[in-house]
C-alpha cells in the first residue's frame, strides 16, 4: 500500500502542475480560475496521499514489529 500512496501521490502532483501551468496561459479568465482551483485542490489531494503513505509505512512497521505482518 506505500508504493501505491506514495506513486499516486507523485502523480497528482505532477497532475496538480500541469493544471497550474496551463491556468497562468492565455484562456479566458472564467476558465483560468477553475483550473487554478482545480490545481489547488489536486495539491491538497497530493498532500493527503503523502501522508497516507507515511501512515501505511508507519502501520506496517508497527505490524512487523508485532509479528502480524
Amino acid at each position: 500500500m506505500l508504493i501505491l500512496h506514495e506513486d499516486l501521490a507523485v502523480a497528482i502532483g505532477e497532475f496538480a502542475a500541469t493544471i497550474g501551468e496551463l491556468a497562468e496561459s492565455d484562456l479566458n479568465r472564467p476558465l483560468q480560475l477553475a483550473l487554478k482551483n482545480l490545481s489547488d485542490v489536486q495539491k491538497k489531494a497530493q498532500d493527503l496521499s503523502h501522508t497516507q503513505a507515511q501512515e501505511d509505512a508507519m502501520t506496517e512497521m508497527s505490524d512487523w514489529m508485532r509479528g502480524t505482518f
